[in-house]
């Protein structure tokens, strides 16, 4: 029996875009993002301070998955999907 993977990669995969500055620009956080950016040179620390920010605005992950959903699927990738869950 022959096995199938399918891994897929969220950003410019799922959506036709990057997620976090997608997040970012949505949310009103581009000129923060913008001033941090040079500051903290380490990419996983920069948007943990974004999603502090975020936090702190009261933010919540649910605003962050509505956000997301408004995200561009790329023009493929629903029927990608379809067919690997047809696969099994």
């Amino acid at each position: 029996m022959v096995k199938v993977v399918v891994v897929l990669d969220f950003d410019r995969t799922i959506i036709d875009d990057d997620s976090d500055r997608w997040v970012i620009n949505e949310m009103g956080l581009t000129d923060f993002f913008n001033q941090l950016r040079s500051t903290i040179p380490s990419w996983t620390s920069l948007m943990d301070t974004i999603m502090n920010e975020l936090h702190s605005k009261g933010i919540t992950t649910d605003n962050i998955a509505q956000c997301l959903q408004r995200a561009f699927l790329h023009p493929n990738i629903a029927s990608a999907i379809k067919s690997a869950q047809s696969l099994g």
